[in-house]
């Protein structure tokens, strides 16, 4: 058997000569042809036709002839092509068409030069650890916008430029350089970029040339917005003043019936004013959006699950025991830090101690006794107190504020007496304190202490003037009868018994007697503690439902999975027929192609649906095909905020070669409310476009359009009676308008009064600003009455056309309604204007709102400046909307 390599061997010179050929070919033809690529069709042409020649030549003796009739023959063959390819227009204006090559050269040319210059940037800060590229940026051309958008802007301004004969030389080309890069860029490094980019001194400053004489014309024909004090006035009245509206919406649809048949050279003056406009502002529009059509293979939940088996009580008990832990019960474990010697008898440690207690922590001991009164600062005894003989109850804490010293066991002075005031505590003496100032707990625990309860009703406390000792008396011993004079706790509480389970303390030990235990504690009975719950839920009848359920439904949706994934494998070779065929056959390609899904749909008992043809709008909103509000299938059938929506799959797309290639392509799609599967794919496509007067449907939606202004018109006549009816009445707007209707006859709409609450022109979008340094966005107030939505004109209408007390007219936003509305309590103006003056250092804040929207009305100039430019040059995009 022969060596691979043997043929190789045998032509190694021919072959070598080929392939360097090739691989000089590449590096240096090809490099061009990508900076050019409109000059690719005539010398591939004429490479294809040197080839074709040299292999019929053969051994003749003329074989020159032969390469040179090839060469010249491919090369027209290839400007005839590149002639067609660039004849493909995407913007006509008054100067001719400007095509999508013209475009993409564009935006090459710019992008070369403004990687020139980080280049030189990055070469002359190559010793510095943190560039300045904000400054870079500053230098470069271009924006951020579109960038067909901003090339077609390119292409005007240099037009502009030809008018003045505006030029730019060598030198400012030169400054423009040394400035970006800081002088820093050596000639060496200068060199070496332009051998990398493979671009000649002269190319590239041509190539700066360019931008620098659009960027200039640019900014001297570019309006430039400067906010006025009036501009800052107006943006402060606008979030800041607020006013009230009582409302009565007027229907057009009640003036319909009241329009004639109308005449077809009206429907043709109409249709020539509104052709070019697309539909949905407040105005008529007939351009036509761009619409598709598609074919889908729609897989049923409710067919399949009858083809799924019965769950069985042993299934439902094998899935219950390989998944317990998903039926676990909620039992709290252990307290965090409970540890060895923890109170684990079921009292809550939180519960406060009695109030006729110290409060103690668990764990701790109750001091030898708690009745003896706590000695002055001044006079301390070493000297244990005796115990006391008895013990009087004490009265209860009540949420009255605590007076200044702690009630003690010392008797209050006499009626009449007065009382010292408090001396000062020496430094380091810590204050006595009642147990409602030491909360162990926190505050929450003390209030929670401090409340009233029914077992314990509050008791009147005394005043803090007849209850606090003076300081300077040294307390007495525990036998001294207290004063007659000194209100007694069992005045206020009824004596409790002392219980008998405890005797008492022997006379002469410091142990304190036990406390009583009162007839309210005695009467209570502890609750029965609930029975703990079990480890897992039990499998009970609910249970069992909602696990057969669950099985039932996986069971369904992975049969339709199957289903779906051995129908689509089919529709991939029933669809690639389309790809495979050609411009002349297509037509009867497409036909066998559906009539193959449907064969494919009625087999396995499927249904095969083709749509009209259908906008975005109209796709999502079908109720005849509800795959228009699918989504591509979850993992997780909760979380569908981020699956594309099948409108999504098919219209966002850039051009229309995005939107031909896709053609026939299957995707997959679910219906989240009904889980039902589709397979879907594009049949056919209708690209954006002014309509004929002859097109299907288009005479319907002029008369249509027709009707409604009509009808507008009746109603605003409606609208200014029933405005003067309510200026002219002495009675409530109510009272006025209690018999009448929208259209004034009987059976029509009786007319309702509304009253809207205070609101603002603007106000805070309740949506976080992406940017988190930014504040929200201002947008224009939402006011729920007013049908139609609200748009500026409508508050230019209320705010500035109108006065307080005034009654108008105001429109809504689509003009389905006309609202006679009055303005009501609307801000005093002198006093905002005060505020406004003594507001200014926040007024040119770069957060501050009147920023913001002075920062819009300059992008708004821009876009008004924009237009005109487009308007100049009669600019019109081919199979775009945009503009």
């Amino acid at each position: 058997m022969k060596s691979p390599f043997a043929v190789f061997r045998k032509h190694q010179k021919v072959l070598m000569v080929v392939l360097t050929g090739l691989a000089m070919f590449a590096f240096v033809v090809l490099d061009s042809l990508t900076q050019n690529m409109a000059a690719f069709p005539p010398i591939f042409g004429c490479l294809v036709g040197l080839g074709l020649a040299w292999w019929l030549s053969g051994k003749a003796k003329h074989s020159w002839v032969w390469l040179l009739v090839g060469g010249v023959a491919g090369g027209i063959l290839g400007n005839q092509f590149q002639i067609d390819y660039t004849a493909n227009a995407a913007v006509k204006t008054s100067f001719g068409e400007i095509s999508e090559t013209e475009l993409n050269s564009t935006i090459q040319r710019r992008g070369a030069v403004n990687e020139f210059l980080t280049r030189a940037f990055q070469a002359a800060n190559s010793n510095e650890e943190q560039p300045n590229y904000q400054m870079l940026r500053s230098f470069q051309f271009g924006g951020n916008g579109d960038p067909a958008q901003e090339a077609l802007m390119h292409i005007l301004m240099l037009k502009e430029a030809e008018k003045i004969n505006f030029a730019v030389s060598n030198d400012q080309i030169s400054m423009h350089i040394d400035q970006a890069t800081n002088n820093k860029l050596s000639e060496a490094d200068y060199k070496r970029i332009l051998r990398e980019m493979n671009l000649s001194d002269t190319e590239l400053y041509d190539l700066f040339r360019e931008q620098m004489i659009t960027q200039s014309i640019r900014r001297q024909l570019m309006p430039q917005y400067v906010a006025s004090p009036q501009n800052y006035w107006d943006a402060y009245q606008k979030i800041n003043v607020s006013e009230e509206l009582a409302v009565v919406p007027i229907s057009v649809e009640s003036f319909k019936d009241q329009v004639g048949t109308p005449k077809e050279d009206e429907l043709k003056e109409l249709f020539e004013k509104y052709k070019d406009q697309f539909p949905g502002g407040p105005e008529p529009g007939f351009r036509q959006p761009g619409r598709i059509k598609l074919g889908y293979i729609e897989i049923d939940y409710d067919t399949v699950a009858k083809t799924i088996p019965e769950v069985t009580e042993e299934d439902v008990t094998a899935f219950y025991e390989a998944n317990k832990d998903l039926y676990r019960n909620n039992v709290p474990g252990e307290f965090p830090n409970q540890t060895e010697g923890m109170n684990l008898s079921g009292e809550n440690p939180f519960d406060s101690p009695p109030l006729d207690g110290p409060l103690l922590g668990p764990g701790m001991t109750a001091p030898e006794s708690t009745s003896v009164p706590i000695p002055s600062p001044e006079k301390t005894s070493s000297e244990a107190p005796k115990p006391a003989e008895s013990i009087s109850p004490k009265p209860e804490m009540t949420t009255s504020p605590a007076p200044e010293s702690t009630p003690s066991a010392t008797p209050a002075p006499e009626t009449g007496t007065s009382t010292p005031e408090k001396p000062a505590v020496p430094e380091g003496t810590s204050e006595p304190q009642s147990s409602l100032i030491r909360k162990p707990f926190g505050d929450a625990f003390a209030r929670i202490q401090d409340e009233p309860t029914e077992t314990q009703p509050p008791v009147e406390t005394p005043k803090p003037a007849e209850t606090t000792a003076p300081a300077e008396t040294p307390p007495k011993p525990a036998e001294t009868p207290a004063p007659k004079e000194t209100p007694k706790p069992a005045e206020s509480l009824p004596p409790v018994e002392a219980s008998t389970s405890e005797p008492p303390a022997p006379a002469g030990t410091t142990e304190t007697p036990a406390e009583p235990v009162k007839e309210e504690m005695k009467a209570e009975v502890p609750p029965k503690a609930a029975e703990p719950l079990p480890e897992f839920q039990p499998l009970d009848d609910n249970l069992k439902e909602q696990i057969r359920t669950q099985l039932k439904t996986d069971r369904v949706l992975e049969k339709m999975e199957s289903i779906a994934a051995e129908a689509r494998g089919e529709l991939f070779k029933i669809n690639s027929r389309y790809a495979s065929a050609d411009d002349s056959n297509r037509a009867e390609i497409v036909v066998e192609v559906q009539k193959a899904a449907d064969e494919y749909a009625k087999k396995n008992n499927l249904r095969y649906v083709e749509t009209p043809y259908y906008s975005a709008e109209e796709l999502g909103e079908s109720e005849d095909h509800p795959i228009g509000s699918s989504t591509e299938p979850a993992a997780n059938r909760f979380q569908r905020t981020e699956a594309v929506t099948v409108v999504e799959q098919h219209f966002n797309v850039s051009d229309l070669q995005s939107l031909e290639r896709q053609r026939y392509i299957v995707f997959d799609a679910e219906d989240p409310r009904t889980f039902n599967r589709f397979l879907h794919w594009q049949i056919d496509f209708m690209a954006t476009h002014t309509p004929t007067w002859d097109e299907e449907g288009v005479q319907e939606l002029v008369k249509e359009a027709w009707i409604s202004i009509q009808a507008q018109k009746l109603a605003e006549e409606r609208a200014t009676e029933v405005a003067e009816m309510l200026r002219t009445s002495d009675k409530t707007w109510g009272e006025t308008l209690e018999s009448q209707t929208e259209s004034g006859k009987e059976g029509s709409q009786s007319l309702v009064v509304s009253y809207t609450g205070p609101f603002t022109w603007l106000t805070r979008s309740s949506a976080p600003n992406p940017n988190p340094f930014m504040p929200p966005a201002l947008e224009i107030s939402d006011i729920p009455i007013i049908f139609g939505g609200v748009t500026n004109d409508f508050m230019e209408n209320v705010f500035r056309d109108m006065k307080d007390g005034d009654i108008g007219l105001a429109w809504g936003g689509d003009r389905r309604y006309i609202n006679v509305v009055r303005v009501d309590n609307r801000s005093e103006i002198e006093k905002v204007r005060r505020e406004f003056l003594a507001s200014q250092g926040s007024l040119f804040s770069p957060l501050a709102p009147y920023m913001m929207m002075n920062y819009d009305e300059g992008r708004n100039l821009l876009i008004r400046w924009n237009s005109e430019i487009y308007k100049q040059y009669e600019v019109k995009w081919i199979n775009r909307e945009e503009e």
